[in-house]
């Protein structure tokens, strides 16, 4: 079994500023309604965070975050009218990178040990994991690649939640906008989000089979 539990777009600038981000210029643009606040909304020079039921908006003076909290499987238009906007608004802000995230818990099946699931992924016979050849040990890994014309950073390690061990599996999808238009490149990627998700999931799924196929 999986679970997503986070699913976010953050954007990274030399500096951004909160202030601009108002109730009043949210509302004017559209990127949120006030028919559509729900939540905490907070307003001030150094950090701004604006709720609805579907997303929470954070700004810092180095980077804006976008959390999606909806249900949509495909949430690509909203993330484009409320991420891409923003950024099409403030052109001549200097963008860094852009990450795409999501972060899957992954629960092994209740007759399969985690120490036994966990060995069967990452174990090697090599000096290193000889070291660590013990019934207490855990294991991890990162992995990284070209998707999509961005670079994945999978991290994946064990974490305990409910008092349970679960696979943490965090995937970072990040561009660089340093290196072409960054409106463009932002707006570009970001119609790429459902895809990358998609992608998170596939892998997931690969690590979730082995917990069946170990059981």
């Amino acid at each position: 079994m999986k679970e997503l539990t986070v699913s976010n777009i953050v954007v990274v600038a030399d500096k951004f500023n909160p202030s601009l981000f108002s109730q009043v210029w949210l509302d004017k643009y559209e990127i949120l309604t006030e028919k559509e606040y729900k939540g905490d909304q907070i307003y001030t020079p150094v950090f701004a965070q604006a709720q609805s039921d579907t997303f929470s908006l954070q700004v810092w003076p180095e980077r804006l975050q976008f959390a999606y909290k909806g249900d949509e499987e495909d949430a690509t238009d909203l993330i484009c009218s409320k991420v891409g906007k923003i950024v099409e608004l403030l052109p001549h802000t200097p963008y860094k990178a852009l990450g795409i995230n999501f972060t899957w818990h992954i629960w092994i099946d209740d007759d399969l040990r985690f120490a036994d699931f966990d060995r069967s992924i990452f174990w090697n016979n090599s000096a290193l994991h000889s070291s660590f050849d013990s019934e207490d040990a855990r294991f991890g890994g990162y992995f990284s690649k070209d998707v999509l014309e961005t670079r994945l950073r999978l991290d994946i390690k064990p974490i305990v939640k409910k008092d349970k061990e679960v696979l943490q599996a965090a995937f970072n999808f990040q561009v660089d906008l340093t290196k072409g238009h960054a409106v463009e490149l932002t707006q570009k990627s970001l119609r790429n989000w459902n895809t990358l998700k998609n992608n998170s999931e596939e892998i997931s799924d690969v690590i979730s089979k082995v917990s069946s196929e170990e059981a």
